[in-house]
């Protein structure tokens, strides 16, 4: 069954949207660290092998962590019958009285309200 929202059902997901934007930007931002404090492990051969492999992998795991939240905040997009544009995932489409996103808004991080696409 598609999600269907009229103006103000759609903008009563903007709290919802920008708790599942925040946790999504700070999920890639920990991942970004994570991945550079790989690579400094990787060229730190001052310390033995087998405490950088370790360290390696335990920063590996986190990473994987945080990657399978990231997963489950788009999944619960998804459920809200919303999806995120392919060209701006700042950019939140949400789908319309007939469940369309076509003839349904748009919300971008950091917006206060919906914007309604325009219908032909």
């Amino acid at each position: 069954m598609n999600k269907t929202y009229d103006l103000h059902g759609a903008e009563s997901l903007i709290p919802l949207l920008r708790v599942i934007q925040r946790e999504i930007g700070e999920r890639k931002s920990a991942i970004r660290n994570l991945s550079k404090r790989i690579q400094g492990i990787d060229f730190d051969f001052a310390r033995p092998e087998s405490l950088r492999r370790a360290e390696v992998t335990n920063l590996q795991a986190e990473a994987a962590t945080h990657r399978k939240e990231i997963r489950l905040a788009a999944a619960e997009l998804e459920r809200l019958g919303c999806a995120f544009d392919t060209s701006d995932p700042r950019t939140v489409h949400i789908p319309g009285a007939n469940g369309t996103h076509e003839h349904g808004y748009t919300w971008r991080v950091g917006q206060a309200q919906i914007s309604e696409l325009a219908t032909e």
